[in-house]
């Protein structure tokens, strides 16, 4: 209780300056009189004017009207106490994924297949940052363009799911090409752009200057990897050693997934503050602003408050 009584803070505080307008009103409301007061004995005005009726509620309309417009900058100014973490892939980013769609991807040692293995992980990935725009390149001798950044997941990941060797015109694996075009569609489309490679194999190329993650499709002998010769992912490691590129092992748990949005997001792989902000306290606030406003709806409300 001590440290959030310290911590407390207004993220935006020149909304208080708002609140000198209620507490005005208040004050020349109180000192405003009826006009009957002139024409009409004290004693039978009191018995006219509804707002001098027995109090038989807990709130008056007039002290409503106070609280809320009180209540309102209150809330504006975002009244703060505690962290909370950062939403992974925030809508102004763009994710684009460049999914290996080669013969070896149908090997499974990684089953149902390394390419299915793949598009699930994709989902996985994909529950994390429910509001990421993600585009989809699929290559393999050649790169094309399957969808380009949407936040419509669903629809992406139907089309993952259609891909197949036999459906790309160039047999192969130029992850260039993919780079480069994954690249070019997180620039079309705005906002900074992530990159992400998943494949089996990771040829030796001078790639373009590009900053991206692996994904590698291959067993392992990474802490919950799939079981099997290691090989392959060596050569992976040091092929990405070379264009700089930070690999991630495909496991069999969701360790994997962790890893990636860590690497990609940063959040949740550093020290406390790391891909953190300050929670806005002000939407506590809401439910009795709405509770004070929607007592205006009863009848005889607005009058007794003139």
């Amino acid at each position: 209780m001590a440290e959030a009584l310290a911590a407390f803070h207004f993220q935006r505080p020149l909304w208080l300056l708002a609140l000198l307008l209620p507490l005005l009103g208040a004050w020349c409301l109180r000192r405003q009189r009826s006009g009957w007061a002139s024409v009409v004995a004290p004693h039978l005005l009191v018995a006219l004017q509804v707002s001098r009726q027995p109090r038989r509620r807990l709130l008056r309309p007039r002290a409503s009207w106070l609280l809320a417009l009180l209540l309102m900058p209150l809330a504006l100014a975002g009244p703060s106490w505690q962290r909370e973490p950062l939403p992974l892939g925030a809508p102004g980013e763009v994710l684009v994924v460049a999914l290996h769609v080669g013969d070896s991807m149908l090997a499974d040692d990684i089953a149902p297949s390394r390419l299915d293995r793949a598009v699930t992980k994709l989902r996985d990935l994909l529950e994390a940052v429910p509001e990421q725009r993600v585009g989809l390149v699929a290559y393999a001798g050649s790169a094309h363009t399957v969808m380009p950044p949407t936040a419509d997941h669903g629809l992406l990941l139907e089309y993952a799911g259609a891909l197949a060797p036999e459906l790309m015109p160039r047999p192969g694996n130029d992850p260039v090409a993919a780079l480069t075009t994954a690249a070019r569609l997180a620039r079309g489309a705005g906002g900074r752009g992530r990159l992400l490679l998943v494949s089996d194999s990771l040829p030796e190329v001078d790639a373009p200057a590009l900053s991206f993650t692996v994904l590698a499709m291959v067993p392992s002998a990474a802490r919950g990897g799939y079981p099997g010769g290691d090989g392959e992912y060596r050569a992976i490691g040091q092929a990405a050693d070379t264009l700089g590129a930070p690999v991630v092992a495909v496991t069999i748990d969701d360790t994997d997934v962790a890893a990636l949005a860590r690497r990609l997001y940063g959040n949740g792989g550093g020290p406390r503050g790391e891909g953190e902000r300050w929670a806005d306290g002000g939407r506590y606030l809401l439910l009795p602003l709405l509770l004070l406003v929607a007592g205006w709806l009863r009848r005889g409300w607005s009058l007794e408050a003139d």
